[in-house]
């Protein structure tokens, strides 16, 4: 119920996924590029007269590093399309930005990143379009090596953070936005994501559920087995619905039904 394509940091043509799928043994998948629904038809269309089950999703990135996934969204409606269309020409131009920052450090980039018909182009693109690097510990191949990278030239900590950074989504935006196209409300992998904060998770769980959360990733290939079991024990506090997905990105750790129950047994 998680996987991302070519539209957004993703390896593979949306085409693709339905066969992935049969042969590991995933019946549903849903396609939750990063604030983008540009592979929605695509996705759709090669699921017809598989054995696999297509659903509709995206992934909306919020403010805080939040990301809140939409399963299930009618991915045409007109709220949706115009506030995506919105975010892709911000995505745009912080990438252009982001590629003459590290031109004048001296890294050589590869320009054709930089155009993309459809889709968001994110900065795990503009990573990987690096054709020279003066940062020796450069590994385009390497996850560790991108977030190094990420944290030292264009997030918070970067002395170029302020004229790189992006405005997002607010939670209640993210969330009602994710209404308004009749979908489902699912925080992604927060284990993950809070994993410097976990202090943080009760409360920030119970205000997205009065700002109307459906449900939590509880099942992740980034949750290992006491995050998996803290998640669902909150999941379950909240009444909320339990989410599975293995954030497929095609390449990495991270494959089709990739995800873990790590040994344990739920009723």
């Amino acid at each position: 119920m998680h996987g991302h394509s070519i539209f957004s940091d993703g390896a593979d043509d949306p085409g693709k996924f339905p066969a992935y799928c049969e042969n590991n043994g995933v019946e549903v998948f849903a396609l939750c590029d990063h604030d983008t629904t540009e592979g929605t038809d695509s996705a759709k269309e090669a699921s017809k007269g598989s054995g696999v089950k297509f659903i509709p999703g995206i992934e909306i990135s919020c403010i805080n590093g939040i990301h809140m996934l939409g399963l299930g969204i009618d991915h045409r409606n007109k709220a949706l399309v115009a506030e995506l269309d919105r975010v892709r020409i911000m995505h745009a131009k912080r990438a252009a930005k982001i590629v003459r920052v590290l031109e004048k450090n001296d890294f050589k980039i590869d320009h054709s990143v930089l155009v993309k018909d459809k889709g968001v182009i994110t900065v795990f693109e503009v990573f990987r379009a690096i054709i020279y690097s003066p940062d020796p510990f450069y590994d385009r191949n390497s996850q560790k090596s991108f977030s190094e990278f990420s944290k030292k030239w264009i997030y918070k900590d970067s002395p170029y953070y302020e004229y790189l950074k992006i405005e997002r989504m607010t939670l209640k935006q993210a969330i009602d936005l994710i209404h308004k196209a009749n979908g489902v409300a699912v925080w992604a992998h927060p284990a993950h994501t809070l994993r410097k904060r976990m202090d943080q998770m009760d409360d920030l769980g119970n205000e997205l559920k009065k700002l109307g959360l459906d449900g939590i990733e509880v099942f992740s290939s980034k949750h290992n087995k006491e995050q998996t079991i803290m998640v669902l024990e909150l999941t379950d506090r909240l009444d909320l619905v339990p989410s599975a997905g293995s954030d497929f990105h095609g390449y990495g750790a991270q494959e089709i039904g990739g995800w873990k129950l790590h040994g344990l047994v739920f009723n």
